[in-house]
């Protein structure tokens, strides 16, 4: 016969609770403690830069901040030839 035991203590789906964007820095606020290995997966990641959905660019880092539920992903320079530079519009404009 075959038995398995199964951990019945992780099976609350994680959720963003907040986030914070800015420069090539966007940082992630997990509702519980995550698991690098899922952090740090960039098909977890879907994102759009003016073009069609795509995952997160491979050369993206990943740093866990506080607590294993806070992390930031560090965007490269550019995707797919532009620039990055997460921020609101209003504090994008000149003066």
């Amino acid at each position: 016969t075959f038995t398995q035991e199964i951990d019945m203590d992780d099976v609350e789906k994680p959720k963003i609770i907040n986030h914070f964007g800015k420069d090539k820095e966007i940082m992630l606020l997990f509702n519980k403690e995550m698991d690098p290995a899922t952090v740090t997966n960039y098909e977890n990641y879907i994102i759009n830069f003016g073009g069609p959905l795509d995952y997160l660019p491979k050369d993206s880092g990943f740093e866990l901040i506080y607590d294993d539920k806070t992390w930031t992903i560090k965007l490269p320079k550019k995707v797919d030839g532009k620039t990055v530079d997460i921020g609101q519009i209003k504090d994008k404009q000149k003066l």
